[in-house]
């Protein structure tokens, strides 16, 4: 009779704990869950980057087209020239930036979000480094 009861206490105590378990992981994946008491936290992403390399024979690439939204532009300069005066147009001619880029910090990045249209980044000094942006719905 004894171990007929030390077998239903010892059942009683395992089932507490599994009890405590399940109890404590559902807490856990509930406080890890983005939603919490009817809100949706945000999860913050980081924009799409769309790196350009400067050479001598001009940005490559030559054209980029992407959909609208934030996203990173890099410039990377490997043009050998001492002085960049780059500058970043929309279509109508209105200039957004201009970037001058030193050989010492030779390379460039900013966030931009462009409104669906063309826009174009040149090279103040050399006419043949252009890259062309479309930007559009899909």
């Amino acid at each position: 009779m004894a171990s007929r009861e030390a077998r239903a206490s010892s059942f009683g105590r395992l089932s507490k704990v599994l009890m405590f378990l399940t109890l404590l992981t559902a807490a856990t994946l509930a406080w890890m869950s983005p939603v919490k008491a009817g809100r949706v936290e945000s999860v913050v992403q980081e924009p799409d980057e769309v790196v350009l390399t400067l050479k001598p024979e001009g940005f490559i690439p030559a054209e980029v087209t992407r959909v609208p939204g934030r996203f990173q532009l890099s410039v990377d300069n490997r043009s050998e020239v001492e002085q960049l005066t780059l500058h970043f147009k929309g279509a109508d001619g209105t200039l957004l930036r201009e970037i001058r880029i030193l050989r010492g910090g030779s390379d460039w990045s900013e966030l931009f979000d462009l409104a669906p249209g063309d826009y174009t980044l040149f090279e103040a000094n050399h006419a043949n480094w252009v890259c062309a942006f479309t930007i559009r719905n899909l």
